[in-house]
């Protein structure tokens, strides 16, 4: 009979050793994971922007994935978004809808969602189409 009350004994010692043991190994599990960030080049078209705040926007654009279908993105442009108008540094305000535009984003996904940022946007406009703002007040 003393035998067992020792075996049970030491197999609840041991139970809750394990126990014990197995979380404190998954308490590092339990903090939010690492974002997945990755970066990509798309080609598409503005649709439409937003300013949310002073240099922020938010940017609607239709593209063109590899199975050629058309899909839609939005992102956020930030002031250390890099905008280039036939090689000229631009800002939001010079962009126009329904230009076709190559932008570089950082695609960042956590357990709250996906967010884009772009980092670099560069657009080819004809060269006869005027830019700047002072160009459209003579329109």
């Amino acid at each position: 009979m003393r035998n067992l009350k020792a075996d049970m004994k030491t197999a609840r010692s041991t139970s809750v050793a394990i126990l014990i043991v197995t979380a404190i190994a998954c308490i590092p599990g339990c903090k939010p994971s690492e974002p997945e960030i990755e970066h990509r080049q798309i080609t598409g078209t503005i649709k439409s922007k937003r300013e949310q705040s002073p240099g922020h926007w938010l940017v609607r654009m239709d593209f063109v994935n590899k199975a050629g279908t058309t899909m839609p993105v939005e992102g956020e442009v930030t002031p250390d978004t890099e905008i280039l108008i036939n090689g000229r540094v631009a800002t939001m305000e010079d962009v126009r809808d329904g230009e076709h535009a190559d932008v570089l984003g950082r695609i960042e996904t956590t357990d709250q969602g996906r967010t884009i940022t772009a980092l670099k946007i560069k657009i080819a406009r004809d060269e006869s189409v005027s830019f700047g703002k002072a160009d459209t007040e003579n329109q």
